[in-house]
C-alpha cells in the first residue's frame, strides 16, 4: 500500500491538473494513512459505511439500472420497490424460522 500512496501522490504532484488535489491530499491524508487505509484496519471488522455502500451499489444498478435517476417521483418509487423486496424477503426468513445471522448471536 505505501509503495502505490507514494506512486499516486508522485502522479498527483507531476499533473498541473491535480496539483491543487494533491495539496489538499498531502495536507489531510497522506500523514494519517493508518487512520483511514483499510489495510492498515485488519481487526477492526466490517466498517457500517460499506453496508451502506452496498445498499447503494444494489440501488444504482439493480433497481435505477444504473442510470441517473433525475426525477424525485421515480426516485421515491425505486425506493418504495426495494423496501417492498427488503420486507417481503424479512418475511420469508421469518416464516422458514430462519434467524439472521446478528439474532443468533444474541441468542446463544
Amino acid at each position: 500500500f505505501l509503495i502505490k500512496i507514494k506512486s499516486f501522490i508522485a502522479q498527483l504532484q507531476n499533473d498541473c491538473d491535480t496539483l491543487e488535489f494533491y495539496k489538499y491530499f498531502v495536507h489531510t491524508y497522506e500523514s494519517r494513512t493508518q487512520l483511514w487505509a483499510y489495510c492498515f484496519r485488519k481487526h477492526i471488522g466490517l466498517n457500517t459505511n460499506m453496508h451502506l455502500e452496498s445498499l447503494h451499489k444494489v440501488i444504482k444498478h439493480v433497481y435505477l439500472e444504473g442510470k441517473k435517476c433525475q426525477r424525485l417521483d421515480k426516485t421515491i418509487n425505486t425506493l418504495m420497490d426495494l423496501v417492498r423486496d427488503k420486507m417481503f424477503d424479512r418475511f420469508i426468513k421469518f416464516f422458514k424460522h430462519k434467524s439472521s445471522n446478528k439474532i443468533q448471536k444474541i441468542r446463544f
